[in-house]
Parts: structure tokens; sequence; C-alpha cells
């Protein structure tokens, strides 16, 4: 059995921080793009003789047909494409470890890539692939030979689009969990947020590993009035070549309501999530069986998540800030802590001849939550000072949180926006996944978020959220696909597979003020 999804949280440092050391200890780490969270899946494998190597995988698409994929260089400069693949073998094995299918093309002119779509190789299936490269050591042709399982392309799969409620004129952090579902190769993306068919935000370089789940948040700029807005979450430019490219987005709506006096949208999800499938892949010679190969994979996860968005547009917060946040759900309960939380970035305009204005943002870690402000203070030398703030406690899926530009521009506090992208680990001082709370439809989730400022204001909200059954469900019956490889050796492949998501959801919003 496979258990590729690890969902949960957010969590970082001990609670209970008090000095402003400890408090930067609450800042997340961010951690580039280009460095991989987990890499565990099919690799491409390397062959090499003389001066001269040849690097090559085998992808299986989802029409059961293969891409074999080459690329020659040289022991000197190992990243730099060099020579020419003069010629290319490509030997296909049987269970006994005889060949059963031998191809060859013969006359290359290419230069140092070479690709071809092949039948007749499987999933797990042992190849062979020898090739004559030149140019690479004078005129001396080198032969290179490696071999190598076939896998099956990354599938990747977006869904969890979250929150579903929100408030005019806040930064609002919406979230999507993508996975990877075939759990052979892992993938590398880009991560697009598109709010009524308009592009509104993007996280660029994400990475997927075989069989793993992660998250991104966008911040996309503030919604301006309130309604319902159409929203779509897509993985993009997916590298390799995605196996099943239906999937690749997601849709659903958020309803953005005003913002009078202190206001909240609370929004909780939890799912169970089951996936089942079995394929069997059989070669015949002749009639007679010369390769079988049958897997079966059980995957089943979770995936909890909340989300608490506040704001008032009238009131002044004062940095630093204490808050705690409490989160409830049948019988059991998970804490964080902020303490002395102070603003990681500050934005400072003349907005009127008697006017400045400024707005500070800062985002915390704790316990198994994320915090975030947004706080805008008007000073005014003929009116007086005023301001609005605005803030979300968070819970995220999946094991690790890629940032889109915006929302890597409108928390990180770094001075070179957009930047490199980068994420944060959603578990950075745990092993386990987290705390997964005993949501149910005879359950509410109830939420309890504090703050006190610097000046002794005190702000709460309390939102409980009704929870209510949600089920998505697909099947595929057993399928089974003939294919003839040449006119002796044929192809048989068959598969089922069954996929459920079951669980609870709800929101809230606060009642006007």
């Amino acid at each position: 059995m496979r258990t590729p999804f690890r969902y949960w949280v957010i969590a970082v440092a001990a609670a209970a921080l008090t000095t402003t050391a400890a408090a930067q200890m609450g800042k997340p780490k961010l951690i580039k793009n280009s460095v991989k969270y987990s890499d565990l899946g099919s690799h491409p494998v390397t062959g090499r003789s003389g001066s001269a190597m040849l690097t090559g995988s085998a992808l299986i698409n989802k029409d059961l047909s293969a891409d074999i994929d080459l690329t020659s260089s040289s022991v000197i400069n190992r990243a730099v494409a060099a020579g020419n693949i003069a010629k290319v073998q490509l030997k296909v094995s049987g269970n006994s470890g005889t060949p059963i299918l031998v191809s060859n093309w013969n006359g290359l002119t290419g230069g140092s890539y070479f690709h071809q779509n092949v039948t007749g190789l499987a999933r797990g299936q042992y190849f062979q692939i020898q090739g004559n490269i030149t140019g690479i050591n004078g005129a001396r042709t080198d032969v290179v030979t490696f071999g190598q399982k076939a896998a099956l392309r990354p599938d990747l799969m977006v869904s969890g689009i979250s929150p579903s409620t929100g408030m005019a004129n806040t930064p609002i952090n919406i979230t999507a969990v993508v996975q990877e579902l075939n759990g052979d190769t892992g993938a590398g993306a880009n991560w697009v947020l598109y709010v009524n068919s308009t592009f509104a935000d993007e996280a660029s370089g994400i990475w997927v590993d075989a069989g793993g789940a992660v998250s991104c948040m966008f911040t996309p700029r503030s919604f301006p009035t309130p309604g319902t807005y159409n929203l779509k979450v897509a993985v993009e430019s997916v590298t390799p070549a995605d196996y099943d490219t239906s999937n690749n987005s997601a849709t659903a709506t958020i309803t953005i309501a005003s913002a009078d006096n202190l206001g909240y949208t609370a929004t909780a999800s939890d799912y169970q999530l089951n996936d089942s499938s079995q394929e069997t892949a059989t070669e015949y010679f002749d009639g007679q069986v010369v390769y079988f190969n049958g897997t079966q994979a059980s995957d089943s996860g979770w995936q909890q998540y909340s989300d608490l968005l506040f704001a008032k547009q009238s009131g002044l917060l004062v940095f630093p800030v204490n808050a705690t946040m409490a989160e409830s759900s049948g019988g059991s309960g998970l804490n964080g802590n902020f303490a002395n939380v102070t603003a990681d970035s500050t934005s400072t305009s003349q907005c009127t001849p008697s006017a400045t204005c400024s707005e500070s943002w800062s985002w915390r870690q704790n316990g198994e939550f994320s915090l975030f402000l947004d706080v805008k203070t008007v000073s005014d030398t003929i009116a007086g000072t005023s301001g609005s703030f605005s803030g979300e406690v968070q819970r995220n899926d999946g094991d690790v949180t890629y940032l889109s530009a915006f929302a890597f521009c409108t928390w990180s506090a770094d001075p070179q926006c957009p930047g490199d992208a980068v994420y944060v680990q959603n578990q950075p001082n745990q092993q386990a996944s987290g705390t997964r709370l005993p949501f149910s439809t005879a359950a509410t989730d109830m939420l309890q978020f504090a703050m006190t400022d610097a000046a002794g204001t005190q702000y709460s909200a309390n939102p409980v959220i009704p929870l209510s059954s949600s089920v998505v469900q697909s099947q595929q019956p057993w399928t089974c696909s003939n294919e003839a490889i040449t006119a002796d050796l044929s192809l048989t492949s068959c598969s089922s597979i069954n996929k459920s998501s079951m669980g609870v959801a709800g929101s809230v919003t606060s009642p006007p003020q």
C-alpha cells in the first residue's frame, strides 16, 4: 500500500514566545523553489563511454505509447548537450530477460537530442538503450549503453480551492492542493490563479514529488467590491509533460462581503481520500505470453483545512501585537500563540498634501497556525490619525506551501520583489503530519481568535462553522485494450480506477455590524 498523501498544517516553534528574539523564530523560513523538498520518483539514467555520455528515459503516456528521450553530452561539461546521436537501438525484455522487441534508428543527424514515440513498452518493463555518439572524441564513434525500467508520466491533479468567502478590499490568501497521482515520476510546473477568467497571480517553478501533495498560496490584489467571483487554479507548463491534462485545473467561487466594523468569514473542511487502481500488461509473441506485469495500488490520506479572515475598516492597530488562536471540534482542540508580533515591512507615501499613508505587513507561524496581518494607517496633520486592518489565520494541506509572486511580495518582506520563487515547510519542526481534529456533521468547528495591540485595544472573532457532508467520487471500470506492435508481438493492457473524496465542509460570515 502506498500512502503518498501526507497532509496538514503550518507548524513551527514552541508556544508562549515572549521575547523579541523568540518572536523572530516565528517567521517562516523561505526556501527557494530550485531546492526540491523531496525527489523520490524515477529519474533519467546516464551511460558513459570514454568522454561521451548519454542520458535518457522512457515515459508512458495515457494512450499506452512511450516517449524515448535521449541527450548526449561530454564529461567535460555534463550540463551542456554536445555531439551527435548517430544511431539508437532499443531492446525491450520479457519476463525471462530475453529481448522480445528490437528497434533501430540509423543515420541520425539531429544533433544531441533524440525523441521517438514507440509502442510495446509497459510500466515497469525493462529496456536497454544503445547509442552511437559522434563529435565528442574527434573522429571516434562512442557506443554508450544503459538500461532502465519504463515509468508512467506524472499526473498532476488540482483540488481543494479555499476559502469560499472573503471580504472586500482586504488581502485574501487563496490556497489549492496539487497531487501527483501515478506515483512513478515527479514533475515541475507553474501554478496559476485566474479570477473571472483573467490572470490574477502565479507561482512559478513548483515541484511535486512522485505520489506527493503540496499546497500553493496566492494573494491576488484585493477584491474591490462585494459579489461572487469565479476562481480557476491550473498547473501549466508541466515538465515532464502530464499524463492526463483533464485534471490539471479546478474551479470554485468565492463570495466577497463588505467589511463594516469588525467582520469575519471562516471556512473549514476535512476529507478522507481513498484511491485504488489495478493494472495488467501482457505481451504475446506468436500467441505465447512473453511478458506480464500486474500492479495493485491503494493510496489513502486525508486533508484538513481551516481559515479565518477578519477585518476592521475603521480602527488603528498598533504594533507590537499579541494574538492567540484556538480551534476546537468534536471535543479536541488546537492552540496557537503569536507573541510580540512586529511589522515585517512597511510602505509609506504622501497620499495627500497633509497626510502620510503607510501600510505594514506581518507573517508568523506557531502551533499549527499561520497568522497574516495587513495594517493601514493615515497620519493627517489636519484630520488626525486613522486606520484600518485585516488579517488571516490559516492551516494548509500538503508537505509544503508554494508562494505565488504576489504572495511573496506581500508577506515575505524581501526587498527583491518578486525575487526567487519560494515555498515554506508545512511541518518544519515535526515528523508527523499534524493533528486531525474530529470534524463531523454532528459537530461544528469553533474558532476563537483574540488580539491585543500595543495601545491595549482588544479585538476578537469567534465564528462557529457548521459542517455538512461533501462527497466526490469517480470510477473507471475494468477496461482492456489490445495493440498490435508487430506481426508477431501484441500488447493487452487492462486497468480499473476508483477515487473517492468523502468528508465535511462549511463556512460562515459574521452578521452585519
